[in-house]
């Protein structure tokens, strides 16, 4: 198998990366009577409307990549959550993480409840916190990153700063730590983000030269493997 599309930006079998990733399980963090948090492990997919085989999606470089909308299935009856199997409303899910990335992710169990996460969602009642390592030292006065973000639905291809044709985006960053390990340096961040642009947290870090760490599709390959030798997996996490 070769290293999944949804995850870099070339084909590359040196690793099979996804498939490695997706071994652990998600988990639900929090169960409340008409909304739930799921804890979305690496190498997932959060939801796919093309049709696949249950469980799973095969990708163009034949990494499967398991999909968190059925897991959400798997938790209750048709019955008693219908959202669940309805694609048009994304199977409940308000909000998604990158296939890549971990961290907690907002599903609703009834249509009332996914509307409610919906308005609060755009009117940024809902906060999204993440922690990540990058490439380099980011100065500490560095506090927000503001640029539009482009991308072709449908496409794998990476994300792109585009001010011409891409959607406004914000991401607000603190510097957290700096580290060095032998010759290279990074950036611990929080990461706040005001907007939810398709790879909008790992696209912007790339814009200003700070790719994430373990990043296959915003770093170079030679990059990305050297990072692999001691990080297994894209150092991005939702936290809150």
């Amino acid at each position: 198998a070769g290293v999944c599309r949804l995850c870099l930006k070339s084909d590359t079998s040196q690793a099979e990366y996804c498939s490695s990733l997706s071994e652990e399980e998600p988990r639900v963090a929090l169960d409340l009577p008409d909304r739930q948090v799921l804890q979305k492990p690496p190498g997932w997919e959060v939801e796919r409307t093309t049709p696949s085989k249950q469980g799973m999606h095969t990708s163009l470089f034949g990494g499967d990549i398991r999909q968190l909308a059925d897991f959400l299935k798997s938790l209750c009856s048709v019955r008693a959550c219908s959202i669940a199997s309805d694609p048009e409303h994304h199977f409940g899910f308000v909000h998604r993480l990158d296939v890549p990335g971990s961290g907690l992710i907002l599903a609703a169990k009834t249509y009332e409840a996914y509307y409610d996460m919906c308005l609060q969602l755009n009117a940024g009642m809902i906060a999204r916190d993440y922690i990540a390592l990058c490439h380099g030292w980011l100065p500490p006065l560095v506090s927000k990153i503001s640029a539009s973000v482009g991308w072709v639905p449908g496409d794998t291809s990476p994300s792109s700063v585009n001010e011409k044709h891409g959607k406004q985006a914000l991401t607000h960053v603190k510097v957290i730590a700096h580290a060095s390990k032998g010759s290279g340096k990074f950036t611990l961040l929080m990461i706040r983000i005001a907007t939810g642009r398709r790879h909008q947290i790992r696209a912007h870090l790339a814009h200003i030269g700070h790719p994430t760490v373990a990043d296959g599709k915003y770093t170079s390959e030679p990059t990305f493997f050297s990072d692999l030798t001691w990080c297994p997996r894209n150092f991005l996490h939702r936290f809150r």
